[in-house]
Parts: C-alpha cells; sequence; structure tokens
C-alpha cells in the first residue's frame, strides 16, 4: 500500500521547506539592501568618486560577505523552517479530499491537534520539543494512512460486494445513498448482502471485513484521544525547561506507542486492499 500511504509526503515536505528557506534567505530585503550597496559602492570607487579607486574590490567583498552572513543566518533560523514546513504540511494534508463526513471530521481534529501543539512548541525554547513535532507530523501521516484507506473502501461498494458475496448487484453496488459513518457503510452492507441471500461464507468474510474496519475506525478515535491528553498538558503549562524535559520524555512514549498501533491498522487495512482487489487511490503529491 505503499502508493496509498502518504508517509512519504512527510520527508519531501521537508525538502520543499529547506528549498523555500534557501531562497527566502537569498532575495530578502535585506540581502538585496547590502547587494545594491556594493554595487553602487564599487561603481563610485572605479569612476573614482568619493573613494579611492584602488579599494573597489573591498565592497564586492563587503556585498558578498553581508549576503553570505544574512543567509547563514536565515537557514540557522529553526522557527523560520518550522512555520514553511507547517504550511506545507497542512496543504499536502488535507481533510476534505475524504469523502466519508464521519472520517472527515476525525482528520480535522487531527490536523486541529497538530496546529495547536506546533504552536505552543514553536513559542518554546526547549531543544527537545523540536522531538515532538516530528513525531506529530509522523502520526498525521499514518493517521492519514489509515483514513485514506477507509475511505476508499467506502467508495468501492460493489467491488466489496461481488467479491465477498458472490453476488452483482445493480448500479455498482447496494449502496445508492453515500453513509455517514463507517458503521452505517458496514450495516448497509449487511442488509443488503443477506437481502441477496448471500451464502454463510460470504456473510463471514463480510463480517470479517467489518471487523477490520471497524477495528482501525476504533484505533482513530484512541489516537484521537491520546493525542488530545499530550495538547491539553502543553497548552496549560507555562513554558519550564524541568518540566519541558519530563514532559517530552512521557509524550514521545504516548506518541510511539500511537505510531505503532496506526502502523498495524494500517498494515491490516493493506491486507483487506490486497484480499478485496481494490484499485489503490494514489496520494496525491
Amino acid at each position: 500500500m505503499g502508493d496509498l500511504t502518504p508517509m512519504a509526503t512527510v520527508p519531501k515536505i521537508m525538502q520543499t521547506a529547506q528549498r523555500e528557506l534557501l531562497h527566502y534567505a537569498i532575495f530578502r530585503v535585506e540581502s538585496a539592501i547590502i547587494a545594491a550597496i556594493a554595487i553602487v559602492m564599487t561603481g563610485l570607487s572605479l569612476l573614482d568618486i568619493l573613494l579611492p579607486r584602488e579599494l573597489w574590490w573591498l565592497w564586492l567583498v563587503f556585498g558578498i560577505a553581508g549576503v553570505l552572513a544574512i543567509v547563514a543566518s536565515t537557514l540557522r533560523d529553526h522557527k523560520a523552517l518550522a512555520r514553511i514546513a507547517a504550511r506545507l504540511f497542512y496543504g499536502a494534508f488535507n481533510f476534505k479530499t475524504l469523502n466519508l463526513p464521519e472520517l472527515q471530521h476525525k482528520a480535522a481534529t487531527a490536523l486541529e491537534f497538530h496546529k495547536s501543539i506546533f504552536d505552543e512548541i514553536v513559542n518554546r525554547k526547549t531543544n527537545d520539543m523540536p522531538q515532538i513535532i516530528s513525531d506529530m507530523d509522523e502520526w498525521v501521516a499514518r493517521f492519514f494512512r489509515v483514513a485514506q484507506g477507509l475511505d476508499t473502501v467506502i467508495s468501492s461498494p460493489g467491488i466489496i460486494f461481488a467479491n465477498l458475496t458472490g453476488a452483482s448487484t445493480p448500479d455498482g453496488g447496494p449502496i445508492r445513498a453515500q453513509p455517514d459513518t463507517v458503521q452505517a457503510f458496514m450495516d448497509t452492507m449487511m442488509i443488503a448482502a443477506q437481502q441477496h441471500n448471500t451464502p454463510k461464507d460470504g456473510l463471514q468474510k463480510l463480517s470479517a471485513v467489518g471487523n477490520t474496519m471497524m477495528a482501525a475506525n476504533t484505533q482513530l478515535d484512541q489516537s484521537i484521544n491520546h493525542v488530545s491528553r499530550i495538547r491539553f498538558h502543553l497548552t496549560q503549562s507555562a513554558p519550564n525547561p524541568q518540566f519541558d524535559r519530563e514532559f517530552v520524555e512521557q509524550a514521545r512514549a504516548m506518541m510511539g506507542d500511537q505510531l505503532f498501533r496506526l502502523e498495524q491498522s494500517g498494515t491490516e487495512i493493506e491486507s483487506m486492499y490486497r484480499a478485496l482487489a481494490i484499485p489503490i487511490q494514489r496520494q496525491q503529491s
């Protein structure tokens, strides 16, 4: 399911953010002013106006050194890099690409938590805090992997019905109205299967798919609940180096567990895709 997962998007975002920061550093106003002064003063020196002709090269050195100093200073600005990456990040992970309202709401909540934690962390000076941002980036990526997997399955009711029940229905599938939740989707599928006198083994397969989907959906809920605790403790505490270090250790342990569980859910969805032979919707980059 590597084509489906958006996890590969995260390193691409960082690469793009670094390029944008470099572009900004080179073409920022301060760099342009220093370069302009150096060019003007070099010209005046060569014309022997106000300044000795033999010192013209000093202004070129001044201009180059000044621009390089500004570029180096800007590239060391981790907060600026983080803000550029965040802007690109929220553009890449868009909850509106999901069709199911329930999954849209959960993905929007995940992004809201990421943003509030990010905004709080960038204003703190503890060196350990950026580690949480990295974990949160990975969390959103794995969260979207599961949500997109569920959404794609729900968008393919005809394929599921045909592959699991051995029956075909008019209009491509048993669902003519878009369900609002994962549970509503599975309930509709099961009712349709029973109405078409689906064999017992077909019903069992459909039930197994439902269990996998509900387990993944529940994991999304649990993951949001755990991250909400991290956000609460972080936003309710004043910046304090000792607290921040202890908080980072606890938060990263909790995030590690959630990343592992989301990875498991993603793998289960991948196995289900292979069993159902549903065409994978490629992540747009």
